[in-house]
């Protein structure tokens, strides 16, 4: 069960870093776009890694492996993030309404 969280881990934090690459190559740029989605399954993913460090917070150090993955993944989901709330009703407008008279 451990191989399957750090494969899907593993895929979530790639695709996160890849969209970085100056390349026009349909295979990365694909990965601009579901980041909403990206997001999501970085916060599940984030969520059980934070389970299994509360879990073993006593028994290891610090630098556990849990620990790490959990700091990636919410690296990872604040970087999307960054790209989602832009879009979003809590961002300022940059334009703003056109008023209609009638």
């Amino acid at each position: 069960m451990v191989w399957i969280f750090r494969a899907s881990s593993f895929f979530l934090l790639i695709t996160t870093l890849l969209p970085l690459l100056s390349t026009g190559k349909w295979y990365v740029r694909w990965w601009d776009f579901p980041r909403l989605q990206l997001a999501c399954l970085l916060f599940v993913a984030m969520s059980i890694a934070a389970f299994a460090v509360v879990k073993t917070s006593g028994q290891k150090p610090i630098f556990s492996e849990p620990m790490i993955w959990m700091t990636l993944l919410a690296a990872a989901f604040f970087w999307q993030s960054s790209h989602i709330i832009r879009f979003s009703p809590i961002w300022p407008k940059e334009i703003p309404d056109s008023v209609v008279n009638r």
